[in-house]
């Protein structure tokens, strides 16, 4: 009895996970950040009341963007002593394309 209470529930749990989606935990963590995002803009004042520029949020929201990320990485583990580490990750993703 217990063994078939298991088995519906994998069976049932399988099918949800094809319902929800492939985006779904990437959708769940941008809307977490973003309402992280909206009480710290809330809760955060400055003395005159207006936005500063801040030069690490930016830098922040470039170098981990989607588009500027890996290119920014990849560059940067590529000058100096980044390049064996750069092969070593090139590796080992070529290998797992094999496998």
């Amino acid at each position: 009895m217990k063994d078939n209470n298991i088995d519906n529930i994998i069976e049932l749990s399988n099918e949800l996970r094809w319902q929800i989606g492939d985006e779904f935990h990437d959708n769940l963590t941008e809307s977490i950040y973003a309402d992280a995002a909206d009480i710290v803009k809330d809760s955060v004042t400055t003395q005159d009341g207006e936005k500063r520029f801040r030069l690490d949020s930016k830098i922040d929201k470039i170098v981990t963007s989607k588009t500027w990320g890996f290119p920014i990485m990849f560059l940067i583990l590529g000058t100096g002593y980044g390049l064996p580490l750069l092969v070593l990750i090139i590796r080992l993703l070529c290998w797992q394309a094999c496998f």
